[in-house]
């Protein structure tokens, strides 16, 4: 009996593949999941969450520093407190907590060159997950220089994001006496402000010059899915942490805030495969094993391709490579 059964198991996984192979959407899915699996990305996306965890107080403390700075009086509270309102799980905590840095001249520069170093960490870790997911090999990923001129690049985006998510907090306050229609047009103006804003962030992280219309899709469900965990983030404070001991209630924040850049990571890394896999038309895959599809050997060269150890175009390949 268990021969028939397990016979039985391999013709209905057999049918569900080649279904999902003449289905294009089922088969774009499955190739953007199979790509997601195979490039290792929620590894990388473990990473991206591990450095924006330690790189977020030192972001926002140059944040409210060049707030302060650029802005005085009731505008830079009002930007400082609804830009740090944007982020979920400790925002609330974060407008009354982070003070801009102070002190001499020399104490200021060196206090904001240590807090951008730090924060360049996860946009170097978001580099290299995005490089992996378009297949970029080591020789032609950028150097050292390159690199972290690209990360202040993506940390301008972040810092634009925040601003841009504050402004449209005050969208319902030009609808007057509609609280409802304004809540809803605020979560649509920024939800396309996001998405348009992911997608300049991709176009940065990417090696090379990506088409535009390419990162729509990704960049779409990026902004969309972003809106989503901020309200899910917001929810979560409210029902779960509001309540909660100080003890308990510390634990939670912490686990929140982990939980929620590993979603936020992984969210962005699985957009970046949308846009990869839809633009080199990485689909249909096997679920099988085989017959191999062309898309299979094709995202097979390209992990071999970024996993290859990079070499000087002087060197030459060792016996064993």
């Amino acid at each position: 009996m268990s021969v028939d059964v397990t016979r039985r198991r391999v013709r209905l996984v057999a049918g569900i593949d080649a279904w999902q192979r003449r289905t294009p959407p089922a088969a774009f899915v499955v190739g953007v999941i199979r790509k997601f699996t195979d490039d290792r990305a929620g590894r990388a996306a473990a990473l991206v969450a591990y450095y924006a965890f330690f790189s977020l107080f030192p972001l926002l403390l140059v944040a409210v520093t060049a707030i302060g700075l650029l802005f005085s009086g009731g505008g830079r509270d009002w930007l400082r407190d609804s830009a740090l309102a944007q982020i979920p799980v400790v925002g609330d905590q974060l407008r009354d907590q982070v003070q801009p840095l102070t002190g001499s001249l020399a104490a200021l520069v060196l206090g904001l060159v240590a807090a951008l170093w730090a924060a360049l960490g996860c946009m170097q870790a978001a580099q290299e997950g995005v490089d992996a997911v378009w297949g970029v090999p080591r020789n032609r990923q950028p150097t050292f220089l390159y690199k972290r001129l690209r990360s202040l690049g993506a940390l301008a985006v972040v810092g634009l994001t925040l601003v841009v998510g504050a402004v449209a907090t005050q969208v319902p306050t030009v609808v007057p006496g509609m609280p409802g229609l304004g809540r809803a047009a605020a979560l649509l103006v920024s939800t396309a402000l996001n998405a348009a804003l992911f997608g300049l962030a991709f176009q940065v992280l990417a090696t090379g010059r990506q088409r535009w219309r390419d990162l729509l899709p990704g960049a779409a469900l990026a902004g969309v899915g972003y809106t989503v965990l901020q309200v899910a983030g917001q929810w979560f404070v409210r029902r779960r942490i509001a309540g909660a001991s100080s003890t308990y209630g510390t634990f939670a924040v912490v686990i929140g805030l982990l939980t929620w850049l590993h979603l936020l990571a992984q969210l962005c890394l699985l957009a970046a495969e949308v846009i990869v896999v839809r633009a080199d038309r990485l689909w249909p895959r096997s679920l099988t094993g085989g017959p191999d599809t062309p898309a299979d050997r094709a995202v097979a060269d390209r992990i071999a391709a970024v996993h290859r150890p990079a070499r000087r175009p002087d060197q030459r390949p060792s016996p064993s490579a």
